[in-house]
């Protein structure tokens, strides 16, 4: 997992080459915002969601993971608690869903990150992750996950 601000994603782009089209979307996001909703970024399966939601309590929520996407999560407004844990160190909740690319976990946080406006994380396959966590009170974010097209080599689960 990678964790910065949009300012320093940049220095990123060696490490796949969707990062390119997602800084360039968010970028033109926060000059001219959108309405929720999913946009597609390319021809081979890149996309964005815009969503606002109200952050919740940790207690009773499972732990996710996806095989055919990365996840790039970018706070716009408000701040979250995002939970990281490997999935080999979770409890397995469900089967993969290949159609809505996603396997449920349980288990123990290993590192919680706060993300708030302009903050991305970089989310792999192999890395199980809670977003959407409340910080204090529950509040309104807007965030924009976009999905980035695994390589090959991206996926060890």
């Amino acid at each position: 997992m990678i964790i910065d601000t949009l300012n320093n994603m940049p220095m990123y782009m060696t490490v796949h080459p969707g990062l390119q089209t997602a800084f360039h979307f968010l970028q033109l996001y926060m000059k001219d915002p959108k309405p929720a909703g999913r946009y597609v970024l390319d021809d081979d399966g890149m996309y964005a969601s815009v969503e606002t939601y109200a952050t919740r309590l940790k207690q009773d929520q499972l732990f996710e993971s996806h095989r055919t996407y990365m996840d790039v999560q970018f706070i716009v407004h408000g701040e979250e608690l995002l939970g990281y844990s490997p999935v080999c160190q979770m409890c397995t909740e469900s089967t993969y869903s290949e159609k809505d690319d996603i396997r449920w976990y349980s288990g123990d946080c290993s590192t919680w990150v706060k993300l708030q406006k302009q903050y991305f994380a970089l989310v792999y396959p192999h890395e199980s992750h809670l977003p959407g966590i409340v910080v204090g009170e529950s509040q309104n974010v807007t965030k924009i996950v976009v999905k980035i097209p695994c390589l090959p080599s991206d996926r060890s689960v």
